[in-house]
């Protein structure tokens, strides 16, 4: 599990990175983003 939220952090950090998301942001938009997805993951269960 850890290694596919691994590869999702870095994809989301590479979508973000090209929608003008200032550099700054992007570390704390994918924290929230990943928190979602763990949030829906767990919800599935």
């Amino acid at each position: 599990m850890t290694k596919i939220l691994n590869l999702l952090k870095q994809r989301i950090e590479v979508h973000l990175s090209g929608f003008n998301v200032r550099e700054k942001d992007i570390p704390e938009l994918t924290k929230l983003i990943l928190e979602e997805i763990e949030d829906l993951l767990k919800d599935k269960k």
